[in-house]
């Protein structure tokens, strides 16, 4: 299956870094932890980021920010 991504609103830094991190592997709190913010802020940014990308999942979100070149899979970095 081929999932093809939309060119949309572009995804903040704050949200990019969010994916960066679920990309790895972390969890939303591993992430909110590793960043000194809530978990929610993490759900917030990670929402925000599946809302623009219309995805159904932070996963989709992933892959779909990867597809529109928004994201890739080098290390996370801490947004500006």
């Amino acid at each position: 299956m081929t999932i093809h991504a939309r060119p949309g609103t572009p995804l903040t830094a704050a949200e990019i870094e969010a994916l960066h991190y679920a990309a790895h592997g972390y969890t939303s709190e591993q992430t909110a932890r590793r960043l000194g913010l809530s978990r929610k802020a993490i759900l917030d940014r990670t929402a925000a980021a599946r809302r623009k990308l219309s995805a159904r999942s932070t996963t989709h979100a992933v892959v779909l920010a990867h597809q529109t070149g928004q994201l890739d899979f080098t290390a996370p970095r801490r947004a500006a």
